[in-house]
């Protein structure tokens, strides 16, 4: 995963993923921390997925202020 630093005074960054489970309205996604990055970094490689899933995406970055709004979600389908 690639994304952009808009923050210019982050901590660190929170990344969080989901399994996405059922089809059309019938999606469901329970969000978890997948991992905690430190500033500045705009790369993650997810190893721990399983082939053939959906899974969806989002970060915040946090500071001693608190976290800042979540990203746009990606959803993504492992090969």
């Amino acid at each position: 995963m690639i994304w952009q630093d808009n923050s210019s005074n982050e901590n660190s960054f929170v990344l969080e993923r989901c399994s996405v489970e059922g089809t059309g309205r019938n999606k469901t996604c329970s969000f978890g921390i997948l991992a905690t990055l430190g500033a500045d970094t705009v790369t993650y490689h997810d190893a721990s997925v399983a082939g053939k899933s959906k899974y969806r995406y989002r970060a915040k970055a946090t500071n001693s202020a608190g976290d800042s709004a979540y990203s746009n979600e990606v959803e993504v389908t492992t090969p």
